[in-house]
């Protein structure tokens, strides 16, 4: 890690590059849809603040021997907790647990980014031809020459994953692609128009938005969250 032989760049390095790349550009981009539409205390949300929660807490400490007032001020805007230290600086080193620890689990992620950027690619490229604006606009047909992952993943896990509205996943080669991945999987990529409406609540297109007499301009999803709410529309 670097911070045995003082050699504070390594930490500063590691952790700035899991925030930019593995947190913002991608785990915290998928998360924000659940975090802002699914209701406080759904499986999905919780279960995402748990994770946040988590990170947070290895990061303060990771980051206490660079930046002691920083890391402290975190600490102390942390929700309470009886078993936390009163101070980051009292608290112990992070623990890896072991039981979150999974080679396949990590191999299988490892292909699933690859697929996020052949999507990515593909994204550009019909917005720079204006057939797009927002991902949200977009559904991908997609071929996965993986079929582990093609078995293991539900389209609306991928359309999660990819940001689009959503996803139809092929069993064989498209005959018409706008973007392939000819270096690692070999992903075949079609982006086509969203089908159906788009919700005014999480901007997703969806075929049966605009059905509910409730929630008028909502998809199913959020209309249903909203019941759950008890939310009334401002007459």
């Amino acid at each position: 890690w670097g911070y045995d032989h003082y050699e504070f760049h390594l930490p500063y390095h590691y952790i700035h590059d899991f925030c930019v790349l593995d947190m913002s550009s991608f785990y915290l981009d998928i998360l924000k849809d659940r975090l802002y539409v699914m209701p406080p205390d759904s499986k999905e949300r919780r279960s995402a603040q748990t994770v946040l929660f988590q990170i947070i807490l290895a990061l303060s400490k990771l980051l206490a021997p660079l930046l002691a007032f920083t890391a402290e001020e975190i600490w102390q805007n942390l929700p309470e907790a009886e078993t936390r230290e009163i101070s980051v600086h009292l608290s112990d080193w992070p623990e890896i647990n072991e039981q979150f620890m999974s080679e396949e689990l990590e191999k299988r992620w490892d292909k699933v980014i690859k697929i996020r950027k052949a999507v990515n690619k593909a994204i550009e490229l019909a917005r720079q031809r204006d057939f797009i604006g927002s991902s949200l606009e977009a559904k991908v047909k997609i071929y996965i020459t993986d079929e582990e992952i093609r078995n293991h993943f539900s389209a609306k896990e991928l359309a999660d994953i990819f940001i689009v509205s959503q996803v139809e996943v092929s069993n064989q080669n498209l005959s018409d692609f706008d973007y392939k991945d000819e270096e690692d999987l070999g992903t075949e990529v079609k982006v086509l128009k969203a089908e159906g409406e788009k919700c005014e609540r999480c901007w997703q297109f969806h075929p049966d938005t605009g059905k509910d007499e409730k929630y008028p301009a909502t998809c199913p999803r959020c209309a249903s969250v909203l019941k759950k709410l008890g939310y009334s529309l401002p007459v």
